[in-house]
């Protein structure tokens, strides 16, 4: 957890050791039904969905996500690899927040969504960013097909 600056005392936190299974293996004997949508909310792990679910994403026609930097770095993970997990399973995406998206609008194209995911977050890097700028998240919704949601 060495990847940011830390600012909760997540290293003075008792931890907890838990048995994982990977995403692709818990689905492996299961025929996944059409169309698939997953809500994941793992706290800046979400990284690993994208590392170990990757036969079960390839399948997903829905995820609604967090984009928290803070926590996905912390983590281990690279936000352009998070872009490019984006890019890769989908096509179309929104970030969900009540000034910018509407249940019924169309997404937006996967490269636009994370243009202005990176435009708003460029500020969370700044020296001068305040802690809450620093650990701030949005949900994110990302499809398959430019649908409407």
């Amino acid at each position: 957890l060495d990847g940011a600056e830390e600012l909760y005392g997540e290293s003075l936190r008792k931890t907890v050791v838990v048995t994982a299974v990977r995403c692709d293996d818990l689905f492996a004997d299961v025929e996944l039904a059409s169309p698939l949508a997953i809500k994941s909310d793992m706290q800046g792990a979400d990284g690993f969905l994208f590392e170990n679910g990757q036969a079960t994403l390839s399948k997903c026609d829905l995820l609604v996500t967090e984009y928290w930097p803070y926590a996905l770095v912390r983590a281990g993970f690279a936000m352009r690899e998070i872009h490019e997990h984006y890019r890769k399973f989908f096509t179309h995406g929104h970030i969900i927040d009540e000034a910018s998206w509407r249940p019924g609008q169309p997404l937006l194209p996967v490269a636009e969504l994370i243009e202005r995911l990176q435009d708003e977050f460029k500020g969370s890097e700044s020296p001068d960013a305040t802690s809450q700028d620093k650990t701030k998240h949005r949900n994110v919704i990302l499809a398959k097909d430019r649908l409407v949601v």
